[in-house]
Formats: structure tokens, sequence, C-alpha cells
């Protein structure tokens, strides 16, 4: 009903695994908080993206007692879109405008001193986000942030005595092999925003949009479809069909804790209130072009601003060539 009524979300979730001695027993009802952003076009893995430093702190574990693990150096997330994915049919986006969110951490990164990483924002432990699209392309690219490519994603991340974890290719006879849910090299997108429609079914529309929404979601994932509680989501009797659409925006980030904590880094401050300001449609607020982070910072007409520029290219170091004369002038004549 939120998210029917036009309401952003800002969804975080993360990995869904855990260690074998703290696993909890399985629900007896599914959970259908995952499927219902599925309907949307957003669908997360279920692995954990591990980097190559890890690998190697995994394995100075098991010879080194006094490896701890805690200060494994792994590398900050990507702003900009690589390059597609070997074997995987990615969302081909190119040639869309580029993400909203994006685009201002970049602007906003180069502003602090940085090129592309805003002051080095680290996320261990992410899962993957995939944007599916289920109602048309959109406008813009959905993925506004990436793992590094010395990454892999790993469906048991936690090191034992019999294993440690360490990328191995999925095998061609797994049947996840090719899919997403294949244990691949990175870059993984961990960051998703994108501005979408509801179902129809969520305004009252007797069509079954939302098991072929899940379906569709699903197979892109190699997976099998999800199981929806579309009773919950749809009433049987009782309601007027209405046929008007419904824009929204969401965006889901593929870690649970970012935002967790008494203080937030400048880092996460940054992408915290970049991406609220987006999902509550405050684009004047974000940073749009990067002239406006370039001197000189006030608005001006073309004709002052091109005397401003030749007075300090010109008329600026001719007048200090004058008053460098004239001390000449009094130092040979005094």
């Amino acid at each position: 009903e939120f998210l029917a009524a036009g309401k952003p979300v800002f969804a975080l979730f993360g990995p869904n695994n855990e260690p074998a001695e703290r696993r909890m027993a399985p629900p007896t009802a599914p959970d259908t908080v995952e499927p219902l952003l599925a309907q949307l076009g957003i669908v997360f893995g279920n692995q954990t993206v591990l980097f190559n430093s890890e690998a190697k702190a995994f394995s100075q574990r098991r010879t080194s007692l006094l490896a701890t693990g805690e200060d494994v150096e792994i590398p900050p997330v990507l702003f900009d879109r690589p390059a597609v994915k070997r074997g995987i049919e990615a969302n081909e986006t190119a040639t869309h405008l580029p993400n909203a969110i994006s685009r201002s951490l970049k602007i906003v990164a180069g502003a602090a001193g940085s090129t592309d990483k805003l002051d080095k924002l680290k996320l261990r432990h992410p899962r993957p986000v995939y944007f599916v699209p289920v109602r048309g392309v959109s406008q813009q690219a959905a993925e506004f942030l990436y793992a590094d490519a010395e990454s892999w994603n790993e469906p048991d991340p936690f090191p034992s005595r019999e294993k440690t974890p360490r990328y191995e290719p999925t095998k061609p006879d797994s049947p996840t092999f090719g899919t997403r849910d294949a244990e691949t090299r990175g870059p993984f997108p961990i960051g998703i925003a994108v501005e979408t429609t509801v179902p129809a079914e969520w305004l009252g529309d007797h069509q079954p949009a939302a098991t072929a929404s899940a379906a569709i979601a699903t197979s892109a994932l190699g997976g099998e479809p999800m199981q929806l509680a579309t009773q919950s989501l749809v009433p049987t009797d009782g309601y007027a069909t209405r046929k008007q659409t419904v824009p929204v925006r969401v965006a889901a980030l593929g870690h649970g804790g970012i935002f967790v904590g008494t203080e937030l880094s400048p880092a996460k401050e940054q992408l915290l209130l970049l991406t609220c300001n987006w999902l509550t449609s405050r684009d004047e607020r974000l940073p749009h072009d990067e002239r406006k982070w370039q001197y000189p910072r006030v608005t001006m007409s073309e004709r002052r601003a091109r005397l401003w520029r030749d007075g300090t290219l010109v008329a600026l170091p001719a007048a200090f060539a004058f008053l460098g004369a004239i001390v000449l002038l009094v130092r040979k004549y005094r």
C-alpha cells in the first residue's frame, strides 16, 4: 500500500546467509518483501561479495594465530558503470542517461579532491543487487554503486576448519552455470535506484502482473519462480478497477548495516543525503553539472565571465609586472 501510493522506499538488505551455528529455523511463511521488490525489477542475489584481499586473510588465519582478518584492506566502491560481465547478458543501458545519484556522487567526489572515489567509501560483505526491467526500460541507468572487479560472489562466505572461501568458478554441469547465481568474478552491482510504475494489480487491476513480473525477474537469475503471497497483495473482491499508472522511486542497497552506528563518515553522509534527495524528488538539490563546481562559483553573464577570465589571465600578471618594474626603478635610482 505504501508503494502503491507512490511513496519512495530505500531498501537496505544485507546477505541472507549465516554461519551454521547461528542459522535459525526456516520461517513458517515465506517472506514477501523481496518478491515484492522483484515485481518492480529489483532482484537481490543469493551470495555475498568477497574480495581477493579477504581470501588472502582467510589463508593467513589458518596458518597464524595472531591474524584476525579485521585489518583487511578492501577496495572502495565504484560509481562508474563497468564493462559487461563475462558470460552474462547484462541489462544494456549504455545509451541511456547515467544514474542521477552516481553522477552526483562523482561530482561531489571531484570537488573533494578525488576523481572516482568518495572519501574511499568501502563496504565489506555486500550483496549483489540486479535490475531486471519488467515494465519497459528506465530512462537512466539503474545501477549507481559497484563492487570492485577484484571480487567474486560466494554462496558460503564463512571460513571453517574444512573449507576456506576462495574463488571457484561454477562448473558447466551446475544448474546455476551461465546465470547470475553462478560464482564469477566481479564487478557486481550493489546499489540500484530506479523510477518505475507500480504493478497494475496493486491498484485493483485483475491482471496477474505480480506472478508474471516475478517469473521474469527470477528467470533472469536462473532460479525457480518466487512464491508470492498474492492473496495478501491483491484483494479478491470489493474493489474498483483503476487503470492509471502510479510512478514510484525505489533505491536498494545490498548492505544492511551501512548507516548503523552513532556516527557516519562524510562519505556515508553524502551517500545517504544524495539518495534521499533523489527518492523524495528533490532533483534540484543534486549536483547536475560539473561546471557548477568550478570557479567562479557565481552566476554571471557571459561578458562578465569573459572579463573575469581575461582579468585573471592577463590583467593580474600585467599588474604584478608593472609593480615589479617600479620596484626595480626605485632600487636603481635610490
